[in-house]
């Protein structure tokens, strides 16, 4: 019997940038690689790739590597889990696969992976991470970033700092999750804008200090000559 445990906060994580149409279909789905004693869930759209390896117990023969539809992905992640099914288990039966859903895994979702090639992102990672990064700045799509980000504060606790943008020049940038709460590895790159140089200034003349009003050189000086609230006299 082949069974692999999946961490639900894992599978929602990579989720978020999974494309919900793309004409390599493949990228439609989360790929899930499993030894017998980690998991791996990894998506990306082209642009960014995200992977989030954990600790398992899984009862398999020999390395296994499927992709998840997305619409099943979606249905594994809906709602709030309890902490005692934080955890989805997947159980092979001929070709395809089932898996419990939430809340409480009552009841069952059974699917069959995509089939084709999904790309290999472990390639890219080493190539871009081998030598460090470059901390060259280079252009990005807000978009990307903000959702990166916003991965960054589920996986967090909300108190502590999200994330951290390694600029990377031309190459992919690394997204730092930070220190984790929990077991989980986690992986993130951006590949930038394609552009060799950044937009020109536009013009800021209409933001400048009016005739006669002061020059702006002046204001931080007054104001650090200026006695502070406890440099005041009584």
């Amino acid at each position: 019997m082949t069974k692999i445990q999946l961490d639900a906060k894992a599978l929602k994580a990579v989720s978020r940038i999974v494309p919900a149409f793309d004409i390599r279909y493949y990228l439609c789905g989360v790929c899930i690689e499993a030894t017998k004693d980690s998991t791996t869930c990894v998506s990306t759209d082209g642009h960014r790739i995200m992977a989030a390896q954990h600790k398992a117990k899984n009862d398999i023969q020999g390395d296994v590597r499927f992709i998840i539809p997305k619409e099943i992905v979606t249905m594994l992640t809906a709602g709030k889990r309890p902490a005692q099914a934080k955890s989805i288990e997947l159980e092979k039966h001929g070709e395809k696969w089932s898996a419990g859903l939430p809340p409480v895994n009552e009841f069952q979702a059974q699917f069959k992976p995509i089939e084709g090639n999904f790309p290999n992102w472990r390639a890219l990672v080493k190539k871009t991470t081998k030598d460090g990064v470059t901390g060259e700045v280079a252009m990005f799509n807000s978009r990307y970033l903000q959702e990166m980000f916003a991965i960054a504060k589920e996986l967090h606790h909300p108190n502590l700092p999200a994330a951290t943008l390694l600029h990377n020049g031309n190459a992919a940038a690394v997204i730092h999750f930070g220190d984790m709460l929990s077991d989980l590895n986690i992986l993130g790159l951006v590949m930038p804008m394609k552009t060799e140089r950044g937009p020109g200034l536009p013009d800021l003349s209409w933001a400048y200090p009016a005739k006669g009003d002061e020059d702006e050189d002046d204001a931080p000086k007054e104001a650090a000559d200026s006695p502070t609230a406890e440099e005041v006299p009584a």
